[in-house]
């Protein structure tokens, strides 16, 4: 995160807007210095989590699109504009957490803003505290990455008598066949590519799925049943740990894990 942080902080402090590419990986969309709008490729896009979850057809979606496009939002049918700056905020965290480890070099393309401007709005500081946020929800639920890429299989026998599922772990396991991975199924299903991530996690740390091998040399996390964390999250440091450079945007943190909470 720290090499796309440093461009982000440098482009905040110019109030830059634009485009800032990363090779192939995706892009974050500026205006006038914080991020209004982000694509990766890895995860699904605000088409996907809007159509493939039933909130818009792709009527709706063309639509809501084209009136961007020529500046005036339109929100049609059923989704209210609420709704859609909750998706939007949650395409964009869900992309910027994947884009972070990215290890290419940013280009920034100066330009207009993009059609998505004025719903929501975060800046660097923002954003690197929900991606260290997310790392820590990860390596809670099973800090292991081996099942984060490969298809998810439930296991055939249950060696308990109950289980403890949420919503979107028990929507993953109806859906899986084994050869689809968490990536595919978020975006079939309209869901975020992170929620999706820490579901399986839970799921493999509660032995309902199976984790693929790990490497000769690589030992594989103890597994616990239930599906509870398998360990409390820290409590966020003082003042020490916080950026020297900005302060994170505590109301739109909560606004995401309200948001994040809608979905589950």
């Amino acid at each position: 995160m720290r090499r796309l942080r440093e461009h982000l902080r440098r482009l905040a402090d110019e109030r830059a807007t634009g485009t800032l590419h990363l090779a192939g990986q995706g892009a974050l969309h500026l205006s006038e210095g914080a991020v209004v709008h982000a694509e990766c490729h890895r995860t699904p896009s605000l088409r996907d989590l809007l159509v493939h979850s039933g909130r818009l057809s792709e009527y709706g979606w063309q639509c809501l699109r084209a009136g961007g496009a020529a500046g005036d939002i339109a929100v049609p049918g059923r989704l209210s504009r609420a709704e859609l700056q909750m998706y939007q905020l949650i395409a964009l965290f869900d992309a910027v957490y994947f884009l972070a480890p990215c290890q290419a070099e940013p280009r920034f393309a100066a330009g207009g803003p993009h059609w998505l401007d004025g719903l929501n709005a975060a800046g660097p500081a923002t954003l690197a505290e929900e991606v260290r946020r997310r790392r820590a929800l990860l390596g809670a639920a099973w800090p292991s990455p081996l099942a984060d890429d490969a298809p998810l299989e439930p296991v055939r026998r249950l060696h308990r008598q109950r289980v403890v599922l949420t919503g979107l772990q028990a929507e993953l396991l109806l859906n899986a066949d084994g050869r689809k991975t968490p990536s595919e199924l978020a975006r079939e299903l309209g869901r975020t590519r992170f929620g999706c991530t820490l579901a399986v996690r839970g799921l493999v740390a509660s032995a309902l799925a199976r984790a693929p091998e790990p490497q000769e040399g690589v030992r594989m996390p103890r597994r616990h049943p239930g599906g509870a964390p398998r360990r409390a999250l820290p409590v966020a440091a003082g003042s020490a740990s916080r950026p020297r450079w900005a302060e994170a945007d505590p109301g739109l943190l909560a606004l995401l894990q309200d948001a994040l909470r809608e979905l589950e």
